[in-house]
């Protein structure tokens, strides 16, 4: 497969992650952080069944955990779809039903 795309949301939360990461822990931080979850989303791509799949969601997601942020994602039939990343602490289930 190797291949991914990332939704519009996933694009606002990478975006909202690296201002905070920048603002907390400097440009060097963010930019490593940034290119950690960029290979988690390399990864996912090439082992797209990496995370079990949540039937528990509307349509089914598969979640993967890479340090302090939930990788949310979907399997399309040639690539990996990046939905949401999203902190760890985050209400899941909520954060999908806002879009």
């Amino acid at each position: 497969m190797a291949r991914f795309r990332v939704s519009n949301r996933a694009i606002e939360d990478l975006r909202a992650i690296g201002r905070y990461t920048q603002e907390r822990w400097g440009e060097e931080q963010r930019r490593k952080y940034l290119d950690g979850l960029d290979d988690a989303f390399q990864s996912l791509s090439e082992f797209p069944r990496m995370a079990p799949e949540r039937e528990d969601f509307d349509p089914p997601i598969r979640i993967h955990h890479h340090e302090k942020h939930l990788i949310i994602y979907s399997v399309e039939e040639d690539r990996v779809l990046i939905v949401r990343i999203l902190h760890q602490s985050m209400d899941v289930p909520a954060q999908l039903s806002n879009g």
